[in-house]
């Protein structure tokens, strides 16, 4: 909500040195993220069995879908080409604390619906594959390891633009500064029970600066690499 009154302050306020230094998000930017939080509250009402009582498998699909939507992920691939990529409300949400504060919120509720009744990250990445197949092309990525004594981030990721040299690098829940260059992109903490790990999503490459993506893990011991690209999943050793 924060981000949400934020970004709707901007859009209707008059032009100003201070707004000037702001990406110059419109209302219309505004209304298409808040409709896509909401579609995800009424998938979740129709499939509770009791609306009153969160349940994670019930509760999973939709947020799954939710998580790439706010990174500009289009559902439906024949929408894509004549779908605006609300480019500066994504540079509003990477540059402001609240847009961190949502993100990070958004990969507690992805732990609480994907990591239940004892998953692990590569169980996560299967359903999460098996859910969003239909979706336009994304890129998940999950490192988890055990933690390690006197390391902030011991398995700690980086995502690249080949072409453009745009990262994301550092996770939404760390403190400044932050490297969050890269559009369309989101790198936050991912609590797998006892293990670390980072989780990076991407909405795909639909541009110049997506066409290659890097991913880089800087491993402090053995851990486990699990890629998603849309619905093929891959798991390495790092």
């Amino acid at each position: 909500m924060s981000l949400f009154g934020l970004g709707y302050s901007l859009a209707t306020a008059p032009l100003s040195e201070r707004t000037a230094l702001l990406p110059r998000v419109i209302p219309n930017d505004v209304f298409r993220r808040a409709q896509d939080v909401a579609r995800a509250g009424e998938r979740i009402f129709i499939r509770r069995t009791d609306p009153n009582v969160a349940q994670a498998l019930e509760d999973r699909d939709p947020l799954f879908d939710l998580s790439l939507d706010l990174l500009g992920n289009i559902e439906r691939a024949d929408a894509l080409p004549f779908t605006p990529d609300l480019k500066e409300w994504d540079e509003l949400r990477r540059s402001e604390v609240s847009g961190r504060t949502a993100s990070a919120a958004m990969a507690r509720q992805l732990e609480r619906v994907g990591l239940s009744a004892g998953k692990n990250p590569t169980d996560f990445a299967n359903d999460f594959a098996a859910t969003t197949a239909h979706r336009s092309p994304y890129l998940l990525a999950i490192v988890h390891g055990a933690a390690v004594n006197g390391a902030t981030r011991p398995y700690a990721m980086t995502l690249t633009g080949a072409t453009s040299q745009l990262k994301l690098a550092v996770p939404a829940e760390s403190a400044a500064p932050w490297t969050r260059t890269l559009p369309f992109a989101e790198l936050t903490q991912f609590r797998a029970g006892s293990e670390y790990g980072e989780l990076v999503a991407c909405k795909g490459s639909f541009g110049t600066s997506n066409a290659v993506l890097y991913v880089d893990v800087t491993p402090a011991n053995r851990a486990w690499l699990v890629v998603v690209a849309s619905d093929v999943v891959h798991q390495l050793a790092a």
